[in-house]
């Protein structure tokens, strides 16, 4: 036999209908009333339950996107330094070739 518990509602179950009672938001809980096993459905939280895990998963996405921004931010500037070097060379050739047109015409 098996202890169930939903809100204030404890009962003792058959083994064999456990699934049925874990979909319908009934918790396995021990002798001591502790959930030994959660409802797999059909259970509801309260409103300040489901914002504080939003809260806490937005805590933990928060830490992921910086160190992402941070990084993209390096790499934004690493390809401006390559633009900055790229264009200075380009310079320098069209300054070349403007000589060597000017010498060859």
């Amino acid at each position: 036999m098996l202890r169930i518990k939903r809100r204030n509602r404890e009962l003792l179950i058959d083994d064999r209908d456990k699934a049925t009672y874990l979909n319908d938001g009934y918790d396995v809980i021990d002798d001591e009333g502790h959930i030994v096993e959660p409802a797999t459905g059909g259970k509801t939280i309260s409103y300040a339950e489901h914002l504080a895990e939003i809260n806490a998963l937005k805590a933990q996405i928060k830490p992921d996107q910086s160190a992402e921004l941070d990084e993209l931010k390096e790499k934004l500037q690493e390809a401006e330094k390559t633009i900055h070097g790229l264009k200075t060379e380009l310079g320098k050739l069209k300054s070349k070739e403007k000589k060597n047109a000017e010498a060859a015409g």
